[in-house]
């Protein structure tokens, strides 16, 4: 679904007339290095498109690094969308570091530069992600707080950081009345987005909304009020009037973390056949998406279901980032529950194989002694550690 989608946003860029083209989910930093790592491209690891030789760019990265030469001449636009594809490519760092846009009071400012100014506060958020966001509570979301307070004339940005900083402090852990702050400006700008809006954008953030109101009374463990949200988050994400390839992929996208959510929502309930009915939903909607898998694996695993939860998290390992080193140690903790060690020691060796720094299957390695093929791979992995 994502690299269906980085066409959509070529196009939405190339053309100044289309309409935006906008995913909800955003890839986490590294995942690019981490992609092309695994396929065997890691000289294609670059953090400027114009780092690329000439001779390995195609006709569209030609275009893409042409572009980057006159950024300082685009207009507000031409700015906005570029930036746009450039973070679904997961260059964060190059888009922090490009100009900042016009110095104006953000409320004097185009909605394009706006969105500008909403992209690059994006990709400096995400390159100073740490791995557990519960402890990102130092983030700078200054940016996010300005548009989410001024650019009225930005509806969908001016919705999409209000969500940002609302989620966030649901898990970073802000207090409840801060959070209550948050989802009331929420609301308004909702409000504003139903007023300028189209009825695919109204109904897709709607969603979006509900969704995001779910994390309140999660933190209060009030159960009944986290399905009545989901139920109409749900509801809303079936009803998306989508036409045409672009905006049918954009309702199918905002549908998928719908879902997982409802997926969790049940396991957090211990309703875990419906958990994994739920899952597997998401799996149909996407089933390239290694991540799903994983998340199925999981709940598999809670159950003590080992071999179902072990094909689960081979189908995560068969596809790829940001699953390959952790879906194979996890199919290796299946696999020696199942009574195969083998399989298992293979999975754990595939694992460090990824990621060499890998300590989980390094310690399941070193804890098998069933004769000297195991003995071997325990001294192994001892060795490219000490590498």
């Amino acid at each position: 679904m994502y690299a269906a989608a980085v066409d959509h946003y070529w196009q939405a860029w190339v053309d100044p007339a289309a309409p935006r083209f906008l995913l909800q989910r955003i890839l986490p930093h590294g995942f690019r290095r981490l992609m092309l790592r695994e396929i065997g491209q890691a000289a294609d690891d670059v953090a400027d498109p114009r780092q690329r030789p000439p001779d390995r760019r195609t006709p569209r990265w030609q275009r893409l690094c042409d572009a980057l030469d006159r950024f300082d001449a685009t207009d507000d636009d031409e700015r906005a969308r570029l930036l746009l594809l450039l973070h679904a490519l997961g260059f964060y760092a190059l888009i922090a570091a490009l100009p900042a846009g016009p110095r104006a009071p953000l409320a004097a400012l185009s909605p394009s530069a706006v969105e500008a100014l909403y992209w690059q506060a994006s990709a400096r958020y995400l390159l100073a992600m740490p791995a557990d966001i519960g402890r990102y509570r130092d983030a700078d979301l200054e940016v996010f707080e300005a548009i989410a307070e001024q650019a009225q004339q930005a509806p969908h940005m001016a919705f999409n950081a209000a969500v940002k900083t609302l989620v966030h402090g649901a898990k970073s852990g802000a207090d409840a009345a801060l959070l209550a702050l948050r989802a009331d400006r929420v609301a308004r700008r909702l409000a504003d987005v139903r007023a300028q809006l189209d009825p695919f954008w109204t109904t897709l953030l709607s969603s979006r909304h509900h969704r995001a109101l779910a994390y309140l009374p999660m933190r209060r463990g009030d159960r009944a009020e986290v399905v009545r949200q989901m139920d109409l988050a749900e509801a809303l994400a079936l009803d998306v009037p989508a036409q045409g390839a672009a905006q049918t992929l954009m309702r199918r996208e905002n549908l998928h973390p719908v879902l997982e959510s409802r997926a969790k929502e049940a396991a957090w309930l211990g309703l875990t056949d419906l958990a994994l009915q739920r899952a597997q939903a998401v799996i149909e909607l996407d089933p390239c998406d290694p991540k799903s898998w994983l998340e199925k694996g999981e709940l598999l695993m809670a159950g003590a279901r080992w071999p179902e939860a072990a094909e689960a998290f081979v189908r995560a390992a068969i596809l790829g980032p940001p699953a390959g080193a952790i879906a194979r140690h996890m199919a290796g903790q299946c696999l020696r529950h199942s009574c195969q060690p083998a399989l298992a020691a293979l999975m754990y060796r595939d694992a460090l194989e990824i990621d060499p720094l890998g300590v989980s299957p390094r310690s399941a390695l070193a804890m098998m002694h069933d004769g000297p093929p195991f003995e071997a791979l325990a001294s192994w992995s001892g060795r490219r550690f000490e590498k």
